[in-house]
Parts: structure tokens; sequence; C-alpha cells
């Protein structure tokens, strides 16, 4: 039973809010508006950093392909 409740804590902690999809068109509009840079190009879509991520959702609101959404 510990250990269900460690890997539980565990789970929440790793949970994304937000993730890019393959819509991306790597236009880097996401990446100028995140305020805590958690935004990284990647191959061949951009990635968030879900340690940094404050689910903000500035990006959402940039993004002009739609392509970053809620998890």
């Amino acid at each position: 039973m510990y250990f269900s409740t460690l890997n539980c804590l565990f789970q929440t902690e790793e949970k994304m809010a937000h993730v890019i999809t393959e819509d991306c068109i790597a236009c880097g509009s996401c990446i100028d508006e995140c305020p805590v840079d958690a935004i990284a190009e990647g191959d061949p879509v951009y990635i968030i950093d879900a340690d940094l991520c404050t689910d903000c959702a500035a990006c959402v609101e940039a993004c002009p392909t739609e392509a970053i959404i809620a998890e």
C-alpha cells in the first residue's frame, strides 16, 4: 500500500498539462510567449518540459495551428 501511494504521488508530479501535437509547424511563436522557457525545439515538433511548465497556457494562445492541447 505504501508503494501505491508513493506511485500515485510520482504520477501526479510527472503529469503535463499541455502537449505539442504533430500539427506543430515549428514557427517558434510558443517559445517567444513562454515566460519560463519550458519549450524547446524538437525533431520534428517542439516539446514542452513538464518540469519547467507552470501551466499558464500562454503557448496555447500563441500557436497559429492550434497544435498545443491540454493533456
